[in-house]
């Protein structure tokens, strides 16, 4: 029942919901008149009851999600953070960010995602847009701000994203056949002939590879805190592995090998960031250009040879596909690799025998139409 406190006004607590102790959380509401304070009562009941009552009602998406990121992601790698401001700048920011929680439907996320597909991006990146604005709105559940979490039954369409293929003979046959001249020489021989990830790679050290027992030591891999390089363990015990050294990259490695030091190494001798070996990378695909025949590039030169574009994970598929053209058995190839879990090496075989197979049909078609024509 509405009490009538000595200043005139009445008030009347009510209970919000509990916390996670089990303790309720209650609200004392205020008016001038009894019918006043029914309609406010009733008003915050229906909030509570649709999910979108807010103690400080003013609280926007944008400032919940500066909250977010900066006190509850401030402890995960810098990588992963980037990606998350990413996604807030990009996807959500723009469209609701000025919105109030309050005031945040299904809807208003549902449309983004809607519009995301309709312009061709994937059902594993639409996933990480859904699942930032999730952990946003759920912080803010946390916090008392929101009482339910309305983009919880947002849906993702399934879209498949495009099949990455290995790198083209001619382009595995251009890097191999210079393996100096470029910084990036080595590190894309290791990633092409022994798998390693971006992040292995740029920690290895030359005294994690044994040219005798012919193996490299995988046990670490760069990632980037506060703006500082560091070293971590892989996020798996499958991530620590030994990798076999082809004989083909044993002689490359071995006409230039030193005996201490990172091989991808800034001019301290430390271990690149980020931005550092993407400039690397950039000049060393450049650099095949130029191996391949093309001329120097300037504003009224264009490039006169096409190279494949490259990217340091092509270079780790095209090695599972070397694995595979080689017979290698899965369970190996799990090893080599560093998956966690065999199904993702299943499904590298699966998605490289179908490739295979198109191929072969390619192949037969060609080979029928040309018997036809004669």
């Amino acid at each position: 029942m509405p009490k009538k406190r000595a200043d005139g006004r009445y008030v009347k607590i009510i209970n919000l919901g509990r916390r996670p102790d089990g303790t309720y959380i209650r609200k004392s509401v205020y008016a001038r008149t009894k019918k006043e304070l029914e309609e406010k009562v009733a008003k915050i009941q229906m909030d509570l009851k649709r999910g979108s009552f807010v103690e400080d009602d003013r609280m926007t998406f944008q400032e919940m999600g500066e909250i977010w990121i900066n006190r509850y992601k401030n402890g995960i790698a810098e990588s992963t953070r980037d990606r998350y401001r990413s996604v807030l700048k990009l996807h959500l920011y723009p469209y609701i960010g000025g919105m109030k929680l309050k005031d945040l439907k299904p809807l208003h996320l549902q449309e983004i995602l809607n519009n995301l597909e309709a312009k061709g991006y994937t059902g594993k990146t639409m996933k990480h847009i859904r699942e930032t604005a999730n952990q946003v709105m759920k912080a803010a559940v946390e916090n008392d701000l929101l009482y339910r979490n309305v983009f919880e039954r947002t849906k993702v369409t399934n879209v498949p994203g495009k099949e990455r293929q290995p790198l083209l003979p001619e382009t595995i046959k251009l890097i191999t056949d210079n393996p100096n001249g470029h910084r990036m020489c080595i590190p894309a021989l290791i990633m092409l002939y022994c798998g390693l990830r971006k992040g292995e790679m740029m920690a290895l050290t030359w005294e994690d590879i044994d040219l005798e027992a012919d193996t490299i030591r995988v046990d670490k891999a760069v990632t980037m805190a506060d703006g500082e390089i560091q070293l971590k363990l892989p996020k798996t015990s499958a991530g620590i592995r030994l990798v076999p050294i082809p004989n083909l990259l044993h002689k490359i490695l071995h006409r230039q090998f030193c005996k201490t030091g990172y091989i991808c190494k800034n001019a301290g001798g430390e271990p690149m960031t980020y931005a550092s070996f993407r400039q690397a990378w950039s000049a060393y695909r450049y650099f095949l250009y130029r191996c391949a025949g093309g001329q120097p590039v300037g504003r009224n030169r264009p490039r006169n040879v096409t190279v494949q574009k490259i990217t340091p994970h092509m270079l780790r598929h095209t090695y599972a596909t070397l694995l595979y053209d080689a017979g290698v058995d899965v369970k190996s190839a799990q090893k080599y690799l560093g998956h966690a879990d065999l199904e993702v090496t299943l499904g590298t075989y699966t998605h490289l025998s179908k490739f295979k197979k198109d191929q072969s049909i390619e192949v037969l078609n060609d080979f029928l139409d040309r018997k036809k024509a004669l």
